[in-house]
């Protein structure tokens, strides 16, 4: 599915969220083309914090 979002916008970021744990994010996010991963459960300032994080690689793939 993340191959048809960067098709329709390449400088799109893609957040993954599901309930397998940090394995997934440090294993699959590179095969997947996943740019973040977040763990549920999650708390709110971790929801923020890769926001934020989403949000400044969006304008830095935009500004290039």
């Amino acid at each position: 599915m993340v191959h048809l979002v960067r098709q329709t916008d390449h400088t799109a970021v893609v957040v993954a969220v599901a309930g397998w744990g940090n394995h997934f994010a440090s294993g699959q996010r590179q095969v997947s083309k996943v740019d973040m991963f977040l763990a549920k459960p999650f708390t709110q300032e971790e929801m923020l914090h890769v926001l934020a994080k989403a949000l400044k690689l969006r304008i830095e793939r935009l500004s290039t």
